[in-house]
């Protein structure tokens, strides 16, 4: 196969909306929306779809703070991908749901953050649309993460 720089148009939006949404005087839920859409096409035909463009997504992120723990919930929709290129393979719609513990520890002059992640917690079968493999290999499946972050 053959790659070759051609002009193209590209638009589009990334959006986020933040909120603190109070649950009592004591507890609050940290509430994040997000969507982005893009769109190209080359611009001597017109018509023609630019290759391995993300197809729209939305989500929210719900986080409940306590002390110096956070729980978090994360959901993403990302749409089928229908404006495809010429020899392009569609890609499905598909959600995606995280769930993740963090607890932070301070120091004198550092912190450490310590944590608990499952990602894609339903274990979705899901292809990345702009991914020169998304024929072959799908997105991970199911995983658990424990990790710790320095900050110093």
């Amino acid at each position: 196969m053959r790659y070759a720089n051609r002009d193209a148009q590209f638009y589009g939006f990334e959006a986020q909306y933040n909120q603190k949404l109070d649950v009592n005087n004591d507890y609050w839920l940290d509430m994040t929306l997000f969507a982005d859409y893009v769109r190209a096409k080359f611009t001597e035909s017109g018509k023609e779809d630019v290759p391995r463009i993300t197809p729209p997504s939305i989500g929210m992120s719900l986080a409940l703070p306590y002390d110096l723990w956070i729980a978090q919930a994360d959901l993403r929709h990302v749409f089928k991908q229908t404006n495809n290129a010429k020899l392009e393979t569609e890609t499905n719609s598909y959600n995606q749901f995280d769930l993740m513990l963090k607890r932070e520890i301070n120091f004198e002059k550092s912190s450490v953050d310590v944590y608990f992640k499952i990602n894609n917690l339903f274990d979705i079968k899901a292809r990345e649309h702009a991914s020169f493999s998304k024929d072959y290999v799908p997105l991970a499946g199911r995983s658990v993460q424990l990790g710790m972050k320095l900050f110093y």
